[in-house]
């Protein structure tokens, strides 16, 4: 007998669907940063999908991250072996910041350091929250000044994240705790 679970349906999407991100917000990692609701459809037996994110810790400190239009992006993959009952996603944040300079060097230096949780958004406006249940880790890195005029100066850095599920999304609650806790 297999697992109990609750199927989901999409609906055709008619909206306008725009790619990458465009901000984020870092925070340093802890237990419960995020607070999140279970799918509807869950009960005691069933396999409880996490679905959305409703606030943040209080005292938490984001700090906002942003970078050039068309420059980052977020890469979710899903992860299975049938023999194993494996399955989790994979989600890379690739972020890279225009001009090499001593502010932006100390910022990438302190993320490369890893256990950080995150918020994206993305183009669409949505807000993603990564580093759920345990901090991010940089993936990949580097420093470039290019080679002639036109090429790009800059830092790139990944970070790798681990979950469950694909990346939830916040709350207009949890975004206005998101803001707050950035100063924003």
């Amino acid at each position: 007998m297999g697992c109990s679970k609750t199927l989901y349906g999409i609906a055709q999407e008619c909206n306008a669907n725009v790619g990458g991100i465009k901000k984020a917000y870092i925070a340093n990692f802890q237990e419960g940063i995020f607070k999140y609701t279970v799918a509807t459809g869950s009960t005691e037996g069933d396999i409880e999908i996490p679905n959305q994110i409703t606030g943040i810790t209080s005292g938490v400190t984001f700090l906002p991250v942003e970078f050039r239009k068309g420059s980052s992006s977020m890469t979710s993959t899903l992860n299975t072996d049938q023999a194993t009952g494996l399955n989790y996603v994979s989600t890379e944040v690739a972020l890279a910041f225009a001009r090499q300079e001593t502010g932006k060097r100390l910022a990438v230096a302190s993320m490369a350091l890893g256990g950080i949780a995150m918020v994206v958004v993305d183009a669409n406006n949505e807000w993603h929250g990564l580093g759920v249940d345990e901090g991010m880790f940089p993936t990949a890195g580097g420093a470039e000044t290019g080679t002639a005029r036109g090429d790009a100066n800059q830092y790139t850095l990944t970070l790798g994240d681990e979950f469950r599920t694909f990346p939830m999304m916040l709350t207009e609650d949890a975004k206005a705790a998101v803001k707050a806790a950035a100063g924003e």
